[in-house]
C-alpha cells in the first residue's frame, strides 16, 4: 500500500520504513501542531480505510470484466435478420426478441396459429417431404415451404432448447405482440404446435389450396344452373357444387349428386330427384323426371368445358381417396412427426453457419 503524509504533502509509496521516520523529523512535528492534527493520522485507521477503498476498486473491476456491456439495439440493416446473426453480433437479448417492444425489432406478419393454417394459401411450394395420399403431401410441403422461405426474425415460433420429447420451451406469437412461452412439455400430444400441425394436415383433404380456381368454375357456371346450386354445403335440401359430379372410385357414390338412396326392381330413386330444393335466393325448386337429367346432363357439360375441369376432377377424386381408418390416422401422424420435427429445426434459436 502507499504511504502518505497529508499534513506534508508527501508521498512515500510503499516505503513504510521512510513513512515512519518522516513522523518523528521536527518539521513534520511543527507543522502538525500548527493544523492541529494528531500524529495518529495515518495510523491503523487511516491505512484500513485505504485498504477498503483499494479492495472496492479492485472488486468493481472484476465485475466489469464479467459482466460486458449491455447488448446494443441499434440494427444493421433495415432487412429480416437470422437467429444467427442476432446472436454472434449481441444485436438483442432473448428478453427482447420475446417481447418485441424494441422499435429496432421486426415483428411477425400475423399469430403463429393463422401462420400455420394460412399456408394453404400459400403462393410456392418446395418438395421436402413425400406420401402416399396426395393432400397430405402438398400440404405439407406448402407449410413448410412458408416456414423455410420466411426470415427467422419474421418465424411467429422461436424453440430455446431442442430436447427430444423432453423439457420443450416453444414461444408462440399471439395477440398482443409478443411470444408466449411454453415449457416443461414432456408428451408431444400436449404440444400446442404439434397439435395444430396435426389440425392442418387432417383438413388436408378440403384441398382449400384449389379454391380459387374451384370458385372460377362456380362463377362461370350458366346463371340459370349456379342460381340452384351453392359452392359448398352440407344440407340435405341444397345442392352443392363441391359435390356435384361422380368422381368415386367405389359404388357407395357419397355424397355424390348422382347417388340412388333407393335402387331396386321396382324403383330408381336419385338423392335430389322429386325432392323440393332451396335455391341460392332461398326460393323452392323441384327437379322432376326429364328436368332432372336435363340439369345434370348441362351441368357436367359446364365443367367439362371449363379450363380449369382438371382441377374439379381432381379435386373430387382426392377426397374420395380420403381415408379415416387406423392405417390412415398411422400414415398422417408419420407425416405430422415430420413435419413438427422439421419446424423445430427452422425455429431453433441457435448459432449455425450461415451457409446452410
Amino acid at each position: 500500500m502507499d504511504y502518505n503524509c497529508n499534513i506534508c504533502s508527501r508521498n512515500f509509496g510503499e516505503n513504510r520504513i521512510k513513512y515512519e521516520y518522516h513522523l518523528t523529523t521536527s518539521q513534520h512535528k511543527r507543522k502538525a501542531e500548527k493544523c492541529n492534527v494528531k500524529l495518529e493520522e495515518n495510523t491503523n485507521t487511516a491505512q484500513l480505510l485505504e485498504l477498503v477503498k483499494q479492495l472496492t476498486a479492485q472488486v468493481q473491476v472484476l465485475q466489469a470484466n464479467n459482466n460486458p456491456a449491455p447488448v446494443a439495439t441499434v440494427r444493421p440493416t433495415k432487412e429480416p435478420l437470422s437467429f444467427t446473426h442476432i446472436i454472434k453480433n449481441k444485436i438483442f437479448t432473448i428478453d427482447e426478441m420475446l417481447q418485441r417492444s424494441n422499435p429496432e425489432l421486426l415483428k411477425p406478419d400475423t399469430t403463429w396459429i393463422k401462420f400455420i393454417f394460412n399456408a394453404y394459401k400459400y403462393k410456392s411450394r418446395e418438395t421436402h417431404i413425400t406420401c402416399e395420399y396426395k393432400p397430405h403431401e402438398i400440404a405439407a410441403n406448402l407449410l413448410l415451404t412458408k416456414f423455410y422461405q420466411t426470415p427467422q426474425e419474421l418465424l411467429p415460433i422461436i424453440v430455446l432448447n431442442n430436447d427430444r420429447g423432453k423439457n420443450k420451451k416453444i414461444c408462440y406469437y399471439s395477440t398482443g405482440g409478443k411470444f408466449d412461452v411454453k415449457t416443461n412439455i414432456s408428451k408431444k400430444e400436449n404440444i400446442d404446435l404439434y397439435n395444430r400441425i396435426d389440425m392442418y394436415i387432417f383438413k388436408s383433404f378440403c384441398q382449400s389450396w384449389e379454391e380459387s380456381k374451384l370458385r372460377d368454375i362456380y362463377r362461370d357456371l350458366p346463371i340459370e344452373l349456379k342460381n340452384k346450386i351453392h359452392f359448398q354445403t352440407s344440407d340435405e335440401n341444397k345442392l352443392s357444387f363441391l359435390d356435384f359430379k361422380c368422381c368415386c372410385t367405389d359404388t357407395s357414390h357419397r355424397g355424390c349428386y348422382r347417388e340412388m338412396i333407393i335402387d331396386d326392381d321396382r324403383c330408381k330413386l336419385w338423392r335430389y330427384k322429386d325432392h323440393e330444393l332451396i335455391n341460392i335466393d332461398g326460393g323452392k325448386f323441384t327437379l322432376t323426371d326429364d328436368d332432372y337429367f336435363d340439369f345434370v346432363s348441362e351441368y357436367v357439360n359446364a365443367i367439362e368445358d371449363h379450363e380449369y375441369a382438371h382441377v374439379y376432377n381432381d379435386f373430387r377424386e382426392q377426397k374420395e381417396l380420403a381415408r379415416f381408418d387406423e392405417e390412415a390416422e398411422k400414415q398422417r401422424y408419420r407425416i405430422v412427426d415430420e413435419v413438427y420435427e422439421l419446424i423445430l429445426e427452422k425455429c431453433l434459436y441457435v448459432v449455425r453457419d450461415e451457409d446452410e
